[in-house]
C-alpha cells in the first residue's frame, strides 16, 4: 500500500500550469532538489522519484516550453529500493537551456557554467511563481509520517513533514519561502543533509493546501480529528481507572482498620452510627461510597458516610500504635 506522501504527490502531480513563468520555477525546483546534474562534453539531467505522475508531469512543461520530451527508465531493483524508482531523463540537446532557464547554472565573469546553491528571486517573483516553486519541492524531496490506515501509528510520534536538501543554503531559503506564506519550518542536520521539517498540524494542513493537495488535506485532517477523539476516549478512560483505584484502595484501608477494631476491642464498642456503617461496609467491602448512601439507615450524604469512615480508621490507627 502507498504512503500518504505517495498519494499526496501523485495527487499534486497532476495539476497543471499555463504560466510560463510558474511552470519554470516548478521544473527548477524539481531538478534543484531531486536530480542531479553531470557536467561534461555534454549536460546530462536526471530527476529520480518513486513518483511515476511526474513524468507525465514533467513532460507537459517541456512539450509546452521546448517542445521536447523526457525518457523514461525504471530501477526496479527491490533488494536495493523499496519501490520501484523512475529514473527521468532530460534530453541533452536541451538539458543546458533548461539549465540556464531554471536558474540552476550562471556563467561567471570567465564564462564558465557554476550550479547555483540558492533559489534566484527571479523564479519566485511573485506569489504563483512562488507556490510553483513550493510545489517542486514538494514532488521532489518532501516526506512525512503521516498514515491513514491505522492511527495508532500517530498515536505517540506525532505528525511530521520534512524536506531533504543537500545544501544549507538552499535549505535557508526555501525556509524563508515557506515562511512568505506563513508556514514556519525549522532546520536539523541529518547524515550530512540539511532537513526542513514542519510538525505543526495547522502549518502541514497550509501547506497541503498551498501544493494543491486538496484530497490529502481532507484526510489529513481527518486522522488529526481521529486522534484528537481517541486522546480524548483514553483520558477519560485513565480518569476513571484512577478513580477505581482510588475507591478500591480506600476500601480495602476501610475494611482493614475495621477488621483490627474488631478483633482488640470488639464492634460493639463503637457508637452506634459508627457500629452500623462498620458492619455495613464488612458486608459489602467492594461498595462505592454512593452505593453504601443507599444501604445505610441513616439519611446520610457521601461526605458523611467518608466522614465517618476516617473516624474508624483514625481509632484503628490509635488502637495499633
Amino acid at each position: 500500500m502507498y504512503s500518504f506522501s505517495h498519494m499526496a504527490k501523485c495527487e499534486v502531480a497532476r495539476e497543471q500550469y499555463d504560466d510560463d513563468l510558474e511552470n519554470i520555477a516548478e521544473l527548477s525546483a524539481i531538478i534543484h532538489t531531486g536530480g542531479s546534474v553531470l557536467l561534461g562534453k555534454e549536460f546530462k539531467v536526471e530527476v529520480s522519484t518513486e513518483i511515476e505522475p511526474l513524468y507525465t508531469r514533467i513532460n507537459e512543461i517541456l512539450k509546452k516550453l521546448y517542445n521536447s520530451y523526457a525518457e523514461l527508465y525504471t530501477d526496479d531493483d527491490l533488494t536495493i529500493n523499496k519501490h520501484i524508482r523512475y529514473i527521468i531523463t532530460i534530453p541533452t540537446e536541451i538539458a543546458l537551456r533548461v539549465l540556464f532557464d531554471c536558474e540552476i547554472l550562471r556563467l561567471d565573469e570567465y564564462g564558465n557554467s557554476n550550479l547555483i546553491n540558492d533559489i534566484e528571486n527571479m523564479l519566485i517573483i511573485d506569489d504563483f511563481a512562488a507556490k510553483a516553486y513550493i510545489t517542486g519541492v514538494f514532488l521532489a524531496c518532501s516526506t512525512s509520517s503521516i498514515t491513514l490506515d491505522n492511527v495508532q501509528d500517530n498515536f505517540n510520534n506525532g505528525y511530521q513533514m520534512e524536506f531533504l536538501f543537500s545544501s544549507e543554503e538552499m535549505a535557508l531559503s526555501f525556509a524563508s519561502l515557506l515562511a512568505r506564506f506563513e508556514i514556519f519550518a525549522k532546520k536539523v542536520m541529518r547524515k550530512g543533509a540539511f532537513v526542513i521539517y514542519i510538525k505543526d498540524v495547522q502549518s502541514i494542513s497550509d501547506l497541503l493546501a498551498l501544493v494543491g493537495a486538496n484530497e490529502a488535506v481532507l484526510a489529513f485532517n481527518q486522522q488529526v480529528l481521529m486522534r484528537e477523539i481517541k486522546n480524548n476516549i483514553n483520558r477519560q478512560n485513565n480518569c476513571l481507572n484512577s478513580n477505581i483505584t482510588k475507591t478500591v484502595n480506600a476500601a480495602v484501608e476501610q475494611t482493614e482498620a475495621i477488621k483490627l477494631i474488631d478483633s482488640i476491642i470488639g464492634l460493639t464498642s463503637l457508637p452506634h452510627e459508627l457500629y452500623t456503617l462498620a458492619k455495613l461496609r464488612l458486608k459489602m467491602p467492594n461498595a462505592t461510597l454512593s452505593e453504601l448512601v443507599d444501604k445505610y439507615e441513616e439519611r446520610l450524604s457521601k461526605s458523611g458516610i467518608r466522614h465517618r469512615l476516617n473516624k474508624i480508621i483514625s481509632l484503628a490507627k490509635t488502637l495499633n500504635e
